[in-house]
């Protein structure tokens, strides 16, 4: 009797979420929502749509999973308020393993440096020091979009592109607050566009 084969596919396509500070209190938020739709266009694709992830998770931990589905990997990465800086954190860890970011999304990103909380709190509501402290985006990411609204405070940090020429850069400004930035219509139908494209490469 023959026994039937089936060959195991190791996804090589990941997709993570980094939520940002009021979603440690445990409210169901935009970015929950986010995930749960994009559950539904990654479901029976060959793409690893990993647990949503808190502004203080270990980006090194998510770097070594990504990692070990070899250097063919790609990644679709998002990352809100306080949540961007992890997200930062695991794009750098697979750059500088050689894994590209096919789509880095930030909403309305806030720079926070853990030796110094009250820095970014404090300081991040000037402008010149919000110019100053970009986040830097190496050229392994292949296409960022950056978020952003001015209404209130926290308002998201700019980024700075290494190389333009290897990099997309979009950006969109958007009129809501701060705390809903992660439930906007804009964002979710950006979001699900990038994914949407990812899954059909």
């Amino acid at each position: 009797m023959e026994l039937a084969t089936q060959t195991l596919r190791i996804p090589f396509r990941h997709v993570v979420f980094y939520s940002g500070f009021r979603q440690t209190c445990g409210q169901v938020s935009g970015i929950h929502k986010l995930y749960l739709k994009t559950w539904e266009l990654v479901r029976g694709k060959n793409v690893m749509l990993h647990d949503v992830h808190g502004w203080r998770s270990d980006a090194r931990a998510m770097g070594a999973i990504i990692g070990a589905s070899g250097m063919l990997s790609e990644a679709v990465i998002v990352g809100y308020s306080y949540g961007s800086n992890p997200a930062m954190e695991l794009v750098w860890e697979l750059a500088f393993k050689r894994i590209r970011t096919a789509h880095l999304i930030l909403l309305d990103p806030v720079r926070r440096w853990p030796a110094l909380p009250g820095v970014a709190a404090t300081l991040g509501r000037f402008p010149i020091f919000r110019k100053l402290n970009p986040f830097f985006i190496p050229e392994e990411v292949h296409a960022v979009h950056l978020f952003r609204q001015r209404l209130d405070w926290p308002t998201g940090f700019p980024v700075k592109i290494e190389n333009p020429e290897a990099t997309e850069y979009h950006e969109t400004e958007l009129h809501v607050g701060h705390k809903r930035v992660d439930d906007s219509p804009v964002v979710h139908a950006a979001v699900l566009s990038a994914v949407k494209s990812f899954c059909e490469r």
